[in-house]
C-alpha cells in the first residue's frame, strides 16, 4: 500500500502511473491494472494520453527491432490490453462506489496480479477507497495525488504511513513525498521567488508537498 504525495508538474501521470501500468501489462502474465479518479480532466488530458503515448512507443520499438509484426498492445479509450500477455488496464472516472467494486485477479492464472491505482486521490470520496478495498486479493494499492487540505481519506492515511526514506515494512502503508527540490526541471529561481512572495502555507503546498488547512 503506497501513498505517493507529489507536487503538480512532477510527472505523476507520465513518469509514474503510465510507466508502472504498462510495465505490469507487458512484463507479467495475466495482470489486471485498475485506475480511477473523480477528476475527468485528469484522466482525459493526462493519465490516459500518457499511457496511450507510452503504449504506442512500445509497439513501434518492437516492430522497428523486428520482435513483432503487429501491435503488442491494443489501445482503446478506457482500456489497454495485450493479447500476448493476456493483461488489461481498466481506466475510468467515477464518483460511484459501485463502479469501483468487483475487480479481482484473473481466476485462470495463478500468477495473476491485481493493481489498484487511485489518481488525484485528494478529490476522491472515501466511499471509492472503501470500494477498492473490497477488490481482494490485490497485490498493489496505490494512491497518487498532489496535496490538498489536511483532512479526508488520502490525507489521513498518508500522514500515518511509514515515510521514505525509512525502511519499507510490507505489512504497513508506505508514503513518499516528492517536492520541487526533488525535480531538476523546477527552477531554483522560481522556488526562491515563490518563497519570498507567497504565503507560507501556499508555498509549502506548491513546493514542499505539505497538506494545509
Amino acid at each position: 500500500e503506497l501513498y505517493l504525495v507529489a507536487i503538480n508538474g512532477s510527472g505523476k501521470d507520465s513518469y509514474f502511473i503510465a510507466i508502472l501500468a504498462l510495465y505490469l501489462l507487458c512484463c507479467k502474465k495475466r495482470n489486471k491494472i485498475v485506475i480511477t479518479t473523480s477528476d475527468g480532466k485528469q484522466m482525459y488530458n493526462q493519465t490516459f494520453p500518457a499511457m496511450k503515448s507510452f503504449a504506442e512507443a512500445i509497439n513501434k520499438k518492437l516492430k522497428d527491432e523486428g520482435f513483432a509484426t503487429e501491435d503488442f498492445i491494443d489501445v482503446k479509450f478506457g482500456e489497454i490490453s495485450s493479447n500476448q500477455t493476456g493483461g488489461i488496464i481498466h481506466a475510468f472516472v467515477t464518483d460511484d462506489a459501485g463502479r469501483a467494486e468487483g475487480y479481482h485477479p484473473f481466476a485462470d492464472e495463478i500468477e495473476s496480479e491485481l493493481t489498484l491505482i487511485i489518481n488525484e486521490a485528494k478529490t476522491v470520496k472515501a466511499e471509492i477507497f472503501q470500494a477498492f478495498r473490497r477488490c481482494n486479493p490485490y497485490t498493489r494499492y496505490l494512491c497518487v495525488s498532489s496535496t490538498g487540505t489536511d483532512s479526508g481519506y488520502f490525507y489521513e492515511h498518508a500522514v500515518k504511513s511509514i515515510t521514505y526514506p525509512a525502511p519499507i515494512d510490507p505489512k504497513k502503508p508506505y508514503a513518499r513525498y516528492i517536492t520541487s527540490y526533488d525535480c531538476p526541471h523546477v527552477s531554483p529561481d522560481l522556488i526562491e521567488r515563490d518563497e519570498r512572495e507567497l504565503e507560507p502555507w501556499l508555498f509549502d503546498s506548491i513546493h514542499r508537498s505539505r497538506f494545509s488547512s
